[in-house]
């Protein structure tokens, strides 16, 4: 099983937030119940906790095994087939991210996952204004269609990221949590 993330709102900074799921290590949905003093509005609340990797070193002959190396036009093109708003949206972060490119050599890799890192410490730290956006995940099993999680205004509760000079790779654990009162257009779609 593996998961992709996107978030679908972008942020002053014009951030665009892919994970791919070569950068997703565990991805864990959570429905948590109503809490006493919830709105009566409020069905239930969502937290997704990810656990990722900060990328520092990848073998030449892993590349043809990456995610997006493999898949970056199938998965545009999956995206493209689809005619709803979130795919829409999906389709437009993915052409804006990678910005055409068909192929994607290991320094786009290196450079994605910096980029991703430093947009999610952003989102993290703009968390005094306020800022809530919507995230999609995208869960994949071989020969089945992916199932999809759309979750609106989630917010990041923490980040934290750690690394050791032995094993050249980092990983990364994030948590967002959706804003209590949100209208609940949360979809799953399988």
């Amino acid at each position: 099983m593996r998961f992709r993330l996107y978030v679908l709102d972008e942020n002053i900074n014009n951030e665009k937030i892919v994970l791919s799921s070569d950068e997703i290590k565990i991805c864990d949905i959570k429905y948590l119940p109503k809490e006493p003093g919830d709105n009566a509005k409020t069905l239930s609340r969502k937290e997704v906790q990810i656990t990722g990797k900060i990328i520092g070193e990848i073998q030449q002959d892993q590349l043809e095994k990456i995610d997006f190396v493999k898949n970056l036009g199938n998965i545009q093109e999956a995206w493209k087939e689809k005619n709803n708003e979130i795919s829409i949206k999906t389709s437009k972060l993915i052409s804006d991210k990678f910005n055409g490119i068909k192929v994607i050599n290991l320094e786009d890799i290196l450079k994605n996952n910096r980029e991703n890192l430093k947009g999610l410490r952003n989102w993290c730290n703009s968390f005094n204004m306020n800022d809530h956006r919507n995230i999609m995940i995208e869960r994949i099993v071989e020969n089945i269609s992916p199932d999809i999680f759309y979750f609106e205004n989630m917010f990041i509760h923490s980040f934290e990221e750690k690394g050791s000079i032995d094993e050249g790779n980092g990983e990364f654990t994030i948590i967002f949590k959706q804003k209590i009162n949100s209208e609940n257009k949360d979809t799953i779609e399988n």
